[in-house]
């Protein structure tokens, strides 16, 4: 571990820091003190994000849209690649699910400003990101049949319909069958 401290030192010192000030080590632990005002850009995605969700509920979706557009640069990056611990796997399903929640406040703030389009493309890349979530199917559904598409809104019904039967054995949620229902498409199996 020692090695492995000095050389982050060394980076650090390196980069303008003092790697021995920032850097700690005692009895056995080590612990990192950035200086004041340091700026870590994934706190800052994570700040953005609660304000983007905050935003959406107080009906300020511009404001929702550029913090959310923000945290979502940062939240695409992959988080700790080649790392596998508890701690690790924990970060990764938080980071995970926060690009999910950016995405989603990103949806929902371009469908309340009129670009259902751009929401629609958005939900999408929710969806491919993570498909067992129904929200992202939900919204892009919204944003299709906001546009008028009825067989874009239809298809992505039927492909949310097909993913919770074939993996998980149920049916979409009252709420997603309702949204559907606005199509003719019958919704009860």
């Amino acid at each position: 571990m020692s090695a492995i401290l000095s050389k982050l030192r060394a980076l650090l010192t390196d980069i303008g820091l003092d790697g021995r000030d920032v850097v700690t080590s005692s009895g056995g632990s080590c612990a990192i003190r950035w200086p004041s005002g340091t700026w870590v850009d994934l706190e800052d995605a994570y700040r953005r994000l609660d304000r983007a969700e905050g935003a959406l509920r107080r009906g300020q979706h511009e404001t929702a849209a550029r913090d959310a557009t923000v945290a979502s640069a940062v939240f695409r990056r992959r988080l700790l690649t080649g790392l596998a611990n508890g701690w690790v796997d924990e970060r990764q399903r938080a980071h995970s699910d926060a690009l999910y929640r950016t995405l989603v406040a990103l949806a929902d703030a371009w469908t309340a400003l009129g670009n259902f389009a751009l929401a629609g493309t958005i939900a999408a890349s929710a969806i491919r990101h993570d498909r067992f979530r129904e929200t992202a199917y939900r919204q892009l559904v919204a944003a299709e049949l906001a546009r008028g598409d009825h067989g874009g809104a239809r298809r992505a019904y039927e492909q949310l319909v097909r993913m919770l039967g074939d993996e998980l054995g149920v049916s979409p949620s009252l709420a997603t069958t309702t949204l559907i229902e606005q199509i003719g498409t019958t919704t009860r199996d």
